[in-house]
């Protein structure tokens, strides 16, 4: 994904931010050079990571502004832009959030639209029948999706301190921030980790565009209470995380649409570490970075093996892989020398159980949504858990995969999660 770095010449670093122990020292300029990470996000095509919050009742439009603009005021990355120009991609200080838009958009659409004037935020909400669809999108060169879930649940926040006719306390965070590449520079043993040593190619999707229209496609999931309760507890006794249970499920998904072919074959599967807790001293769980790093994992399965005993090897190897600090070792590499990424079967991306505010008067969260777009022949499925019910959204792009082929993934994954909670 980050092989277009090799088109431009690498964005120029100009050092605003030094890390000593436990202390950071910001500098107070208004505007940076993106970091080689960063200009990546721009340059391979990746598309805003966006957070729909599904909400009972309508807001009322004069306070939810006021929300937003504090909410710019407490994190000034949703107040900047991005600029290109000979010397590489600036990240710019402006006075002011974007104004919230009043969007016709359904989620599928609002994942595939791009952020408008260089802008790194938008929040937009579309109302229908008594009900709002909330949507805060925000650049991925600067976020992930646990970044843009926190700041949505701070929106609510504000907007319900503000609705009692309170004023909500806003501390701002630092206009820029060190990303993950500063501070993972020196830590680790330099150059590429050493690749999977499995027989065979990867298997992907048959791919190839049907009669779909241009765009990406989304397919919803959703389990309730009962079995989302119940796949944890089955997960707990067998002991297994819900995302080896999901990696295993779209695993056999995947195998499972080559009818007839029985042979052992390797599965490449990309599942995005959270690096917030993970570094010491730990990243803030509101700091304003991409702290997510793909992890790629190569199980050998075939089509007749248990999904469960499928993401079980997963787990495993993805527990390896952390303790070899591939993730971190590989985004260094790619800043030093840029090169393509390997054939993957799917990404994987569960964002883990959200809960949101408490808000006043007709007003309830019922339910959430997160994705983001990368054009290319990758599916992507992202989990998250709102009111004890799981909820995937399994996103990919039109030009590379059918309608038809991606339903029937999602299908066997519906199929393999529900059985796997009756067991």
């Amino acid at each position: 994904m980050f092989s277009a770095l090799t088109t431009v010449s690498a964005p120029r670093e100009i050092p605003l931010v030094t890390v000593t122990g436990n202390e950071t020292e910001f500098d107070v300029r208004d505007e940076r050079a993106l970091t080689d990470s960063e200009a990546a996000f721009l340059l391979a095509g990746f598309g805003p990571v966006v957070v729909r919050a599904d909400v009972g009742g309508t807001f009322d439009p004069a306070l939810l502004d006021r929300a937003w603009r504090l909410l710019g005021q407490a994190y000034p990355l949703l107040r900047c832009g991005v600029l290109g120009g000979p010397d590489g991609f600036r990240l710019v200080l402006r006075e002011a959030v974007p104004a919230p838009v009043a969007d016709a958009d359904d989620f599928r659409q609002a994942i595939g639209r791009r952020l408008g004037d260089g802008a790194v935020s938008r929040l937009s909400l579309r109302e229908t029948n008594g009900a709002t669809e909330l949507t805060l999108a925000v650049d991925h060169a600067f976020s992930d999706g646990r970044l843009v879930q926190v700041l949505l649940g701070k929106l609510l926040e504000f907007y319900a301190v503000l609705r009692r006719g309170d004023t909500p306390s806003v501390v701002p965070r630092p206009v820029f921030e060190p990303g993950l590449q500063h501070r993972l520079t020196g830590r680790y043993e330099p150059g590429w980790p050493e690749p999977a040593d499995v027989p065979g190619g990867v298997v992907t999707l048959a791919g190839g565009p049907g009669t779909s229209s241009p765009g990406f496609g989304v397919h919803r999931i959703e389990l309730g209470r009962g079995p989302t309760a119940a796949l944890a507890a089955f997960a707990g006794t067998a002991g297994i995380s819900v995302t080896g249970l999901l990696c295993g499920a779209v695993a056999g998904a995947v195998l499972a649409r080559r009818p007839g072919d029985t042979a052992v074959r390797p599965v490449t599967l990309s599942v995005p570490v959270d690096f917030r807790r993970r570094l010491a001293p730990p990243i803030d769980p509101d700091a304003q970075l991409c702290a997510a790093l793909p992890c790629l994992v190569t199980v050998s399965a075939a089509a007749t093996d248990d999904p469960v005993d499928i993401g079980l090897r997963v787990a495993a190897e993805l527990r390896a892989a952390i303790r070899r600090a591939e993730p971190q070792r590989t985004l260094l590499a790619q800043c030093l020398v840029p090169a393509p990424p390997p054939p993957m079967t799917f990404l994987v991306s569960n964002l883990g159980v959200r809960e949101y505010p408490e808000l006043p008067g007709d007003l309830s969260v019922t339910t959430s949504r997160v994705a983001a777009t990368l054009p290319g022949p990758v599916p992507a499925v992202f989990a998250v858990t709102v009111n004890g019910e799981l909820a995937l959204d399994v996103v990919y792009d039109r030009a590379f995969h059918d309608d038809s082929e991606v339903s029937a993934v999602a299908a066997s994954v519906e199929t393999t999660l529900r059985s796997t909670a009756e067991r």
